[in-house]
């Protein structure tokens, strides 16, 4: 097992190797301990997987020896949707295939919407890793596919029944328990959350976790809380479900927290029941998109937290093949959100995140 102080350094060493940072001869080791604030025994096992391809040699006691030629380069999948549309954004994206090829590596993107097919296998078996920008991609299948090939993967969340060793998760939780507290300390008693996954077993977990959350903060439970979604819906069926659920029942909530952004679709939807929805029922919506909010909606910002993920997406990977056996790296973000509304009246939820 390597300690995650070795894998670290070696990540920054392979970075400033590939950079030009180190140049043919390589600076005394004490020098570089110093610099890291390490010892030279952990210095000597960062270097080693450099030394394991050739690309550092010894020249005396004191002195390597650095020969770029031999350095491994690897192609790194970039599995997401890159399928234009109006609030296509990739920026986060050209940061991390920056990140990647100052690390040696060649960034192959594949647009792929909703799970991986079987026919698409073999696409990923030619890759060195794979960085899955949504769990749902993922199934069970695909993972022991990728595992049995050692194809070291990274994924944003983690997806139930799959065996993931590396990922990066979200502080969902917390982030809508900061948002409950605040909204029953304004006055709203009964508060629904809608936020369906498209993953097999997470809504279960989701509806779980909801409902101990409100039992923990002595919230009043409503009848959309126990909605049940069809993962295999997609987002807005999902939206309709919900709209159709309570006009049928004449059961509104105080609020509601839209936990999606708008799509589209969901737009359409709303279109339809606007005008059946009851004006004292509040509603939250994520805006973290380019689309506009229809009428109706306040809206929550999510602070951008994709730079850090797609850092954490370079390191995870670089650090999974300069050492395979590695032990597991899982990382929550913990997700800051501000929510203005009521007119004049503002909160930021940063704190009770902190």
């Amino acid at each position: 097992m390597v300690p995650i102080n070795y894998s670290i350094i070696a990540l920054e060493l392979n970075r400033q190797i590939r950079t030009g940072r180190i140049a043919e001869r390589i600076p005394p080791f004490r020098r570089l301990a110093k610099e890291f604030g390490c010892s030279g025994r952990t210095l000597e096992l960062a270097f080693a997987p450099f030394r394991r391809c050739g690309a550092v040699t010894r020249l005396n006691a004191r002195r390597l020896r650095l020969d770029r030629t031999k350095l491994p380069e690897y192609s790194i999948g970039i599995i997401a949707d890159f399928t234009p549309s109006p609030t296509y954004d990739d920026s986060g994206f050209q940061e991390l295939f920056a990140m990647i090829r100052d690390h040696g590596g060649t960034p192959v993107l594949i647009s792929i919407s909703g799970h991986v097919k079987p026919l698409q296998y073999p696409l990923l078996a030619t890759l060195d890793s794979v960085c899955f920008a949504s769990a749902i991609q993922l199934t069970p299948e695909l993972c022991d596919f990728l595992n049995q090939l050692s194809v070291p993967f990274v994924t944003s969340g983690n997806q139930p029944g799959c065996t993931v060793t590396d990922y990066v998760n979200h502080g969902n939780f917390e982030a809508e328990s900061a948002l409950l507290q605040q909204l029953l300390k304004l006055g709203f008693v009964r508060v629904e959350l809608w936020h369906p996954a498209v993953q097999y077993g997470e809504n279960e977990t989701r509806h779980r976790r909801w409902l101990y959350l409100k039992k923990k903060l002595g919230a009043s439970l409503c009848s959309g809380d126990f909605i049940r979604y069809d993962w295999q819906n997609d987002t807005a069926a999902n939206f309709r479900q919900y709209f159709e659920f309570h006009h049928q029942r004449k059961d509104w909530p105080d609020a509601v927290i839209f936990w999606h952004g708008l799509q589209h679709k969901m737009k359409k939807v709303h279109a339809e029941f606007a005008s059946r929805i009851p004006e004292k029922t509040l509603m939250l919506m994520c805006c973290n998109r380019q689309l506009p909010l229809p009428e109706g909606f306040t809206p929550f910002i999510m602070e951008d937290y994709l730079a850090e993920e797609r850092r954490l997406f370079a390191s995870i990977l670089f650090r999974r093949l300069l050492f395979p056996e590695h032990p597991p790296m899982r990382y929550t973000l913990p997700l800051k959100l501000r929510c203005d509304f009521l007119d004049h009246f503002h909160f930021n939820l940063n704190k009770a995140l902190t």
